[in-house]
């Protein structure tokens, strides 16, 4: 048996829109993002998602139909994959990208893992935040003794 519950399209001021679908087939969850998830659409999106960490059952995340994603629609995605992990619970799978997704997510270096590799971004984003060069250099800048 399926269950689909679709959002109305949620219009955006410069007239584009999202809209979210959710289908439960057998064992798992369903979830269809169709149009711009940006940080408009985020919040939706994180309500859905959190929604779904109630049920213990794979969640699978259709992205096809995504035409522009930015790091606010992102980052839904990649809490939600961490909460799943922490708390030992069955993954996120991303099933389909569009070209505008798989982007972002190879730019990210999350790109090329169908669970969404966290880990691999943040690693990243400790890298950017502390260049080994430039952060060695500030510390030893803030621990020298004065002279007076």
């Amino acid at each position: 048996m399926t269950f689909v519950k679709s959002t109305p399209p949620i219009a955006h001021r410069d007239g584009k829109e999202h809209r979210l679908e959710l289908a439960f087939v057998r064992d798992r969850a369903e979830v269809r993002i169709l149009g711009e998830i940006d940080v408009l659409a985020a919040p939706d999106l994180t309500r859905l998602l959190e929604s779904l960490d109630l049920l213990a059952t794979t969640v699978h995340v259709d992205l096809g139909p995504v035409t522009f994603i930015d790091s606010a629609g992102l980052k839904p995605l990649i809490e939600a994959t961490r909460r799943r992990r922490r708390d030992a619970m069955p993954p996120l799978v991303f099933d389909a990208c569009s070209r505008q997704v798989r982007r972002l997510l190879d730019c990210a270096g999350l790109g090329g893992d169908p669970l969404l590799d966290v880990d691999a971004w943040d690693t990243l984003a400790v890298a950017a935040l502390y260049p080994p060069g430039r952060y060695a250099a500030k510390r030893r800048r803030c621990t020298r003794p004065s002279l007076s």
